[in-house]
């Protein structure tokens, strides 16, 4: 323990973003030569999130995807248990310094992400909003926090439907944001209430086409 919490007071902590949990604190970080920057979520171990705590650690270290927020290392002492990713912001603080342009494309990563989780790895995230989507310092859009993550029953008619829906409603929100025309969003929405249990590669080219 005492090695865990030597390897932790490696990190300073920068600015700290909003968390929507009490029991989470996330945090721009760097290591003691200021050389690498990295991001910091801290979960408190006394609290009901724990448990979700540990099962975003241990999706996050089995993952390896571009539009994934990279796992770097995870750190615990009597108080804590802390999870250390790639540098990036929250897209709610990050969103403002970016052009239409990189905006679109950050929504087609995410895009990409899911159908990596529900095609190769078996796993729906659960949660998709601007809280769980983080963006690096080149502008790249990654999914992150998978505590409500759940594995996919391929019998179930609606595996994908909180994914589907939860992208659909991020997209939405978005376009609001950049003031864009509602009828391709609008006509997006149907889209995915009426065939969410298509995400795949084929359908989301199809989606980015129509939504763009």
């Amino acid at each position: 323990m005492g090695a865990e919490n030597s390897s932790l007071k490696k990190f300073q902590h920068g600015e700290v973003f909003e968390s929507e949990s009490d029991y989470l604190t996330i945090a721009s970080a760097q290591d003691q030569t200021g050389d690498n920057k990295y991001t910091v979520f801290q979960y408190l171990k006394n609290s009901p999130g724990i448990e979700p705590a540990k099962k975003n650690i241990q999706v996050s270290k089995g993952i390896r995807h571009p539009y994934i927020l990279k796992f770097v290392n995870t750190f615990e002492d009597s108080k804590h248990m802390t999870l250390v990713t790639e540098d990036a912001a929250p897209l709610s603080v990050a969103i403002e310094k970016q052009v239409k342009e990189e905006i679109m494309i950050g929504l087609y990563n995410v895009l990409q992400a899911l159908i990596f989780l529900h095609q190769k790895i078996g796993l729906c995230h659960n949660n998709i909003n601007v809280s769980t989507v983080y963006v690096t310092k080149r502008g790249d859009w990654k999914l992150a926090l998978f505590e409500h993550s759940s594995k996919i029953v391929q019998t179930a008619r609606d595996s994908y439907s909180q994914d589907a829906i939860g992208y659909g409603e991020l997209a939405l929100s978005i376009l609001e944001y950049l003031n864009d025309d509602q009828k391709p969003t609008i006509k997006f929405m149907e889209r995915l209430q009426q065939s969410y249990t298509e995400v795949n590669k084929s359908v989301s080219v199809l989606i980015i086409v129509k939504l763009f």
